[in-house]
C-alpha cells in the first residue's frame, strides 16, 4: 500500500481496512508520485489472481488496474508483495468516512 496523495496517513488507513478484511499487508509507504485516482498493480501471478478481490474490498473499478505496459508501480520496492495499491483521493473519502485508523507513514 502506497499513499499517492498529500493526505497524511491515507495508506496506513487503507492498509488497516485491507488487513481487517483478511488481506496480508506490509507497512504502508508513500508513493513516488501523486495520482489522480487509486491504482492497483499486480506484481506477479498471485497478484493477478487477487486483483478482483482487492478491487471489491476497496470498491475500485476495473479501470484502476495497471499492467506491465503501464510501467512499474511508483514505489521504491515491490519485494514481498503480490499487489501494490496506490491510494488516490477517491480512497481518501472512503476510509475517512469509515473511520479507519491511520499510521505515521503513508
Amino acid at each position: 500500500m502506497a499513499n499517492g496523495t498529500n493526505t497524511a496517513g491515507l495508506a496506513g488507513a487503507v492498509t488497516t481496512t485491507l488487513h481487517d478484511k483478511g488481506f496480508g499487508t506490509l507497512v504502508a509507504v508513500n508513493a513516488l508520485t501523486t495520482v489522480p485516482a487509486s491504482l492497483v498493480y499486480p506484481v506477479d501471478a498471485t497478484g493477478t489472481s487477487a486483483v478482483a478481490e482487492v478491487l471489491a474490498a476497496l470498491g475500485l473499478p476495473q479501470s484502476a488496474v495497471r499492467t506491465a505496459v503501464d510501467g512499474p508501480p511508483p514505489v521504491t520496492s515491490t519485494s514481498g508483495v503480490d499487489v501494490v495499491v496506490v491510494a488516490g483521493p477517491d480512497l481518501a473519502g472512503q476510509v475517512s468516512s469509515a473511520g479507519a485508523g491511520t499510521s505515521s507513514s503513508g
